[in-house]
């Protein structure tokens, strides 16, 4: 009998489901129902934490608690970053297997094809009519295993590049504009006018333990600016303002 159990992974934030064999169709199909989806690689079916999801592992599995580290906001920009090269080198290597594979099988075919004279037609009733055309069938097959064989070349390479180009496609979005968590809990009362007392709570207290977090945070817009030519078109003061405005209503 199968022994299946489920963690949460703190790295991904998520849950994960491993059995020491296949499971059965009926919780396969479970699974999928659920959102989970199979890791080849990892070899555990996998998906983000939801109550439901928890409830539902509980009731085919046992828990053997949390595994990995919660990672700051920079080590999962990092881990993704690197998890994108790994993945972009990983269809580098597929495609150029692939191709060189799918260039065999060309020549195999033309090599083949060599054999037969330009313009021998099949000569019909001959003894050589069936081995004839069954040669040229295998002709004709070869080619085409080659050319299916180049499109999944050309769709690893494509991927390959879609991975590769993933930190170029990481954008900051937001202001250079800078304030304290005191700074500004002081500004949002002075605008609401509001008599509301400023409460303190240490770090601490703020988050639970163990986690890490940017003690200032400032975007860099330079990359955002180049390509959509983007700029900040609300002040800290406007966006205040408007959801001062979305609640008075």
């Amino acid at each position: 009998m199968a022994k299946i159990t489920w963690n949460r992974n703190l790295e991904h934030e998520g849950l994960q489901l491993q059995s020491s064999e296949k499971p059965s169709q009926d919780i396969i199909n479970q699974l999928k129902a659920n959102g989970f989806r199979w890791s080849p690689r990892q070899k555990l079916w996998y998906a983000k934490e939801t109550s439901y999801r928890v409830e539902f592992l509980s009731s085919i599995a046992a828990y053997e608690g949390e595994v990995g580290e919660r990672l700051t906001f920079a080590e999962k920009m990092d881990a993704k970053v690197k998890h994108a090269a790994d993945r972009a080198e990983r269809f580098e290597a597929l495609a150029e297997k692939t191709h060189d594979k799918a260039n065999q099988l060309h020549s195999d075919a033309e090599r083949m094809a060599s054999v037969i004279p330009f313009g021998q037609p099949i000569l019909i009733g001959h003894h050589s009519e069936r081995s004839d055309r069954n040669y040229r069938d295998r002709i004709h097959n070869k080619y085409g295993k080659a050319f299916e064989t180049f499109d999944k070349a050309k769709e690893y390479e494509e991927k390959a590049s879609t991975a590769s180009e993933y930190e170029s496609r990481i954008f900051n979005v937001g202001t250079t504009e800078s304030i304290s968590i005191e700074d500004l809990a002081k500004k949002v009362k002075e605008m609401c006018d509001s008599k509301s007392r400023i409460e303190y709570m240490s770090y601490e207290e703020a988050f639970e333990e163990g986690f890490e977090d940017m003690m200032n945070r400032m975007p860099c817009l330079d990359k955002v600016k180049e390509y959509i030519g983007y700029e900040p078109k609300y002040s800290l003061d406007d966006i205040i303002r408007r959801m001062i405005e979305y609640y008075e209503k």
